[in-house]
């Protein structure tokens, strides 16, 4: 497994279901339909309530992909970075603190950092979401 400078792997190390895959190059493409069709289609999403795969990831940067379930939820209590939610299929509801935005196919929501913050499905759902933390904060 290769390493970028800050030391985080370059590539995924893989698993039974998924093959490994490079996180970080100069430019990067990806068919988001085909991936969700593959990530309904995992072990995990036919025995819970989600499955999501980082299709991209630096120590500041993260892109996920997510399905759920009606009822599912995904959150952070932190929320130290800012986030995007692109919702692909489906009805979810975001909360920032007490402001809620309920997101149809197509729409987008922006939740700033420094609060808590979720996203729940109402329906079966895909979602794109992206985070950015700030200088000082990065993940590995």
């Amino acid at each position: 497994m290769t390493q970028n400078i800050a030391g985080e792997p370059d590539t995924t190390s893989g698993s039974p279901t998924r093959d490994s895959r490079t996180l970080r190059e100069p430019l990067m493409r990806f068919a988001l339909l085909p991936e969700i069709g593959r990530l309904t289609g995992e072990p995990q999403w036919n025995e819970g309530d989600r499955n999501s795969i980082v299709l991209a990831k630096d120590a500041r940067f993260r892109m996920f992909l997510t399905v759920l379930r009606s009822g599912a939820g995904l959150g952070d209590d932190d929320g130290e970075a800012t986030l995007s939610i692109h919702l692909i299929t489906g009805s979810v509801t975001a909360t920032r603190d007490r402001d809620s935005v309920m997101l149809a196919p197509g729409e987008i929501a922006v939740l700033e950092a420094g609060s808590s913050w979720s996203l729940e499905a109402d329906q079966e759902s895909a979602a794109l979401l992206t985070f950015s933390w700030p200088e000082g904060l990065a993940r590995v």
